[in-house]
């Protein structure tokens, strides 16, 4: 799409969705390319318009019931790993977010999930796919596999606890067979 239907349909999407946005983080397709070319970022200001919006790493509390989870979101962490698209959010809790349980990012382009425990906290890293399948940024940088996925994670309400689903149609196979 030419870059002002583009931003036209992002509008029209987040009216559809902005109200079941939790939180959005920068990218660098959007926001940063936008930046650097224009010093502004259209994307960024939609966004930051309906939801809870990071321009850089954030760090969300989430309270669900009695629950608070300690979350950090950003586009991506430094410190790659060819082995492991969940190592960047690792890296990250121990060193700088060592606060958070849970960290989210998706830069690579390859899903992943790992959940780990760090002295008595447990922690979850997760790194989504892309709907970019046939991405040439994905296949120069990273894998020539890349997956719709986009892993999902339901926080308890009652207990501090988490279930992780790796797509949306696990957690509705999951829910239809725990509620007939």
């Amino acid at each position: 799409l030419p870059p002002e239907m583009q931003a036209k349909f992002t509008d029209s999407w987040l009216d559809e969705i902005g109200h079941k946005v939790l939180a959005a983080c920068w990218d660098n397709h959007a926001v940063m390319r936008q930046e650097a070319a224009t010093g502004q970022s259209s994307y960024k200001k939609a966004v930051s318009e309906k939801c809870v919006y990071f321009n850089g790493i954030g760090h969300l509390d989430v309270s669900v019931g009695d629950e608070t989870y300690k979350v950090a979101l950003s586009h991506f962490f430094r410190g790659r790993s060819v082995h492991n698209p969940c190592y960047s959010q690792r890296l990250y809790m121990q060193t700088v977010g060592q606060d958070r349980e849970i960290a989210i990012a998706g830069d690579s382009h390859e899903p992943g999930i790992l959940e780990y425990a760090n002295g008595q906290t447990r922690r979850l890293c997760v790194n989504c796919g892309t709907t970019q399948t046939g991405s040439g940024y994905a296949k120069r940088f990273f894998s020539l596999y890349s997956l719709p996925v986009f892993p999902i994670v339901v926080l308890s309400a009652n207990r501090h606890s988490w279930r992780v689903f790796w797509n949306l149609q696990d957690y509705v196979d999951y829910r239809n067979a725990n509620n007939s």
